[in-house]
């Protein structure tokens, strides 16, 4: 599609760009509804960049729970080996970014962009949060796309909220074509297609409202009608196409925003031809060793449209592969879930729930427990009551406190059940806490003696974090006293002691 009605927009960005070169960085956020032109505005300002700067482009991944800093670990083959050695913690790998973004090779300034914000994982967003305030004396500028009316679901909101006033924070609005850029678009398609009936440019307006995607869309179904819809738009051009590219866009919406050429291939039973036709026909795009739908919403419209058990089946192929090729443990995960595979879920959901967590990715981390526990009724006792402990943590880390205290409880029962006093103990501590953030004061004092009771006589860290407990729970209460006597005789157990269970987490903290 010819860009229309940006040139200020790209003018701001390439003044934008040229500050970083002068070493006063920018982070500029670009706001647009789907389907307004945000990846082609993009596109266009890397273009107008080559040669000026070190374009770096990582996207958020819609398809699936978000891999933990995926925009990031796009971009890591473009960056310097040193960013994100093996071992380095989250917030070492942050500083290495911002490191290399103070002083590029040559001093080129870096050109990154973060597609797709509004699908973020927390990690990632920790980490625009952590340039944005840093990047006013850098030399690099940095692009993040996103929608405005999805900022509210994963934080982002919060995010733009914060960083507004950051010295190098800028923002750029991407407005709905206007009436005369949608008819000299609908003039231009006529030209292109004298055969056919004109589009009456006035109803396409209204019914796209200027939508830059649904009037292409719209122009390309090949009607003089107009589609009601984004998805009427792009599935009457879905039927037009022979059987094996129509099964050949089922493939790549099911791979995701961004799968492989080498895995598409795999899957095809006609081979790659099968997607000569929709590459033709504008529906899909090859960059960069990537089959991709040219518009999110054209890969929606088509998923939506994929038979329940065709889905499992392809499902189960995309897993086989990508477990081949070690993939991240969050697409597997997804892909085990749309599969079907109860045993693959629980072996891959759970690894990427606690890598999420690791990243600071808590909501993510809570998403891959809840998909294994949804089949936690295959597994031992065990191994249940562990998967619910570690999902009442992850609640606890992103505010759900009701929810951390129905799965804690799941793991106390369990435990109970099996006898196994301390963790009873550690869980009472746990709910102590959690029912004093609900605002149930009385029921935290009461599970607060319950988790003494049975851990008294056990010198273990799992008894003296109950002692520390009462005395945070003392000092919220103002009784300075009190305090200090439970929290010397937390010091006494910790003192003598032997080593606690690596489980023992709760809050801790008011």
């Amino acid at each position: 599609m010819t860009l229309m009605e940006r040139d200020e927009q790209l003018r701001s960005a390439a003044g934008y760009l040229e500050e970083a070169s002068a070493g006063h960085g920018r982070l500029a956020y670009v706001a647009g509804e789907a389907g307004i032109g945000k990846t082609s505005y993009v596109a266009q300002v890397l273009a107008d960049a080559r040669g000026s700067a070190r374009a770096v482009v990582g996207s958020c991944d819609g398809a699936a729970t978000p891999a933990p800093l995926g925009p990031l670990v796009e971009m890591l083959p473009a960056l310097p080996d040193h960013v994100w050695p093996p071992g380095a913690t989250r917030q070492d790998v942050f500083a290495r970014l911002v490191a290399v973004l103070r002083d590029p090779p040559g001093r080129r300034p870096y050109l990154l962009v973060v597609e797709d914000a509004h699908w973020a994982d927390e990690a990632t967003l920790n980490l625009v949060r952590h340039v944005a305030r840093r990047i006013h004396d850098c030399h690099a500028l940095v692009l993040v796309t996103y929608r405005p009316e999805d900022s509210a679901a994963n934080g982002l909101r919060l995010l733009l909220g914060e960083t507004a006033s950051a010295v190098g924070t800028r923002r750029i609005d991407l407005p709905a074509l206007t009436p005369s850029a949608v008819e000299a678009l609908a003039a231009h398609h006529a030209a292109a297609r004298p055969g056919l009936a004109a589009v009456d440019a006035d109803r396409l307006y209204e019914v796209t409202g200027g939508n830059a995607f649904f009037v292409t869309e719209a122009l390309s179904a090949d009607t003089d009608e107009v589609p009601e819809t984004v998805r009427d738009a792009v599935l009457a051009r879905v039927a037009r196409l022979a059987a094996p590219a129509r099964r050949a866009l089922e493939v790549v919406a099911l791979a995701g925003t961004h799968p492989r050429v080498e895995l598409v291939a795999e899957l095809l039973a006609d081979g790659l031809d099968a997607i000569d036709e929709p590459v033709r026909r504008g529906l899909l795009r090859q960059v960069d060793g990537d089959v991709t739908f040219r518009h999110e919403l054209a890969r929606l419209a088509v998923l939506g449209e994929v038979p329940v058990g065709r889905g499992v089946h392809l499902h189960r192929r995309l897993l086989a592969a990508l477990e081949s090729r070690g993939a991240d443990p969050a697409v597997l995960a997804h892909h085990a879930d749309g599969a079907r595979l109860a045993d693959a879920v629980l072996r891959h959901a759970p690894v990427a729930a606690v890598r999420a967590g690791e990243l600071g990715a808590h909501r993510e981390a809570v998403r891959q427990y809840r998909r294994a526990l949804e089949y936690a009724d295959r597994l031992a006792d065990p191994a249940r009551a562990e998967l619910h402990w570690s999902m009442g943590y992850e609640c606890y880390l992103t505010e759900r406190i009701e929810e951390a205290i129905v799965h804690t409880r799941e793991a106390l029962d369990i435990w109970e059940a099996s006898g196994e006093t301390v963790r009873v103990g550690d869980a009472w501590r746990c709910l102590s806490r959690l029912s004093w953030f609900a605002g149930r004061g009385e029921d935290a004092e009461r599970q607060a003696d319950v988790a003494i009771d049975l851990l008294d006589g056990s010198p273990s860290v799992e008894l003296a974090m109950a002692y520390s407990n009462r005395a945070q729970l003392r000092m919220l209460a103002s009784d300075l006293a009190g305090t200090r006597t439970w929290g010397h005789t937390t010091l006494e157990v910790l003192a003598g002691s032997r080593r606690g269970r690596a489980g023992t987490r709760c809050a801790s903290t008011p």
